[in-house]
């Protein structure tokens, strides 16, 4: 009877570990690129620029987890990442500025994407993009950069957790941690 009512009852931390162990780069020591310095410098200049513009934004960045399977929900883009192209995507008036992009080392995989929303308790209620970076970072090692519209403000969601960061050069203290430190 535990053989049977264990899988059932830890259903869904069962299935979430099993993904994340399908979607880690085949070979062990193999990982995504760490940020360079002109990658870095063009998402904190791209968040500031659409910050200030109040335009919201979802950047995730993929580290040891292939996030393959939501960059095939949006359009493929294979560009640099580079802040004005960034600002295009996000622009109001672009068909992609209300879905993710997805970022593999220095390359735009894809923009537009669809991510799974977290669940969020009543007393810390978020909007759908806050939600998505939490989503997607419960279910991968991903890290993701969302810009907020209604508020103005620039926050980083990582292994689940949310929070905001206040000056550019946080923003980049931040990013070049998490993602020299994911190997």
């Amino acid at each position: 009877l535990l053989l049977v009512a264990l899988p059932i009852l830890f259903h869904p931390e069962l299935r979430r570990g099993l993904e994340r162990v399908g979607r880690v780069l085949p070979l062990r020591g193999q990982t995504s690129s760490p940020l360079d310095d002109a990658v870095l410098r063009a998402l904190v200049e791209a968040a500031e620029a659409l910050r200030a513009r109040r335009w919201g934004a979802i950047m995730i960045l993929e580290r040891r987890t292939y996030l393959t399977e939501y960059a095939d929900t949006g359009t493929p883009v294979g560009a640099e990442v580079r802040a004005p192209i960034l600002e295009a995507i996000f622009s109001p008036e672009s068909p992609l500025h209300d879905g993710a992009i997805i970022i593999r080392g220095g390359t735009i995989l894809a923009a537009g994407c669809t991510l799974p929303l977290a669940d969020t308790s009543p007393n810390a209620p978020l909007g759908t993009r806050h939600r998505a970076a939490l989503g997607v970072t419960e279910g991968s090692d991903a890290v993701a950069i969302v810009v907020s519209e209604e508020h103005g403000k620039i926050s980083v969601a990582a292994d689940g957790r949310l929070f905001t960061v206040t000056h550019q050069a946080d923003l980049r203290a931040v990013l070049k941690k998490l993602m020299r430190n994911h190997g």
